[in-house]
């Protein structure tokens, strides 16, 4: 890590096979930092989290807040009740199903965070459309990944 250069706390949403490799990949960028894991199982996303160092989440509106920041910027909130240690979100990973991707875009547009989604980004062209019309609009970078394992073949 560079003296001087703060990391960058990235949420992670999924906990499925790609979503490990996501956690696993951000744990170990110097500049980054896991700020916590969202799923829809509570055991799981805390034992998922635990593993990481990080906190678990129910869902994504749970965490974030943005009437504290600038509109740029959003906060999250290690516990539910209290406000103390709240940290700027500056990336969101979505490894989540394909069916909670337009709603987790959307929010994030609203909250004007950077996305990076794994594929694909909606079912529908329509969705997959307005996504990134709404990231256009609020200035932010929607990335979708993918990856192709190469082979001898």
């Amino acid at each position: 890590e560079q003296t001087g250069q703060q990391k960058l706390n990235v949420v992670l949403l999924g906990y499925g096979r790609i979503g490990l490799v996501h956690a696993e990949s951000i744990t170990r960028h110097p500049r980054l930092n896991l700020l916590a894991i969202v799923g829809s199982n509570e055991k799981k996303v805390s034992e998922i989290a635990k593993k990481f160092g990080t906190r678990g989440a129910l869902s994504l509106a749970t965490i974030l807040v943005s009437a504290l920041l600038s509109q740029s910027a959003c906060l999250i909130i290690p516990e539910i009740n209290s406000s103390k240690n709240e940290e700027k979100v500056d990336g969101v990973v979505i490894a989540s199903p394909t069916l909670t991707h337009p709603d987790y875009i959307k929010l994030c547009a609203q909250k004007s965070i950077p996305v990076f989604t794994e594929k694909p980004v909606a079912f529908l062209p329509d969705q997959i459309s307005e996504c990134f019309q709404l990231a256009h609009k609020a200035n932010i970078p929607l990335v979708c990944g993918t990856y192709i394992y190469y082979t001898n073949i």
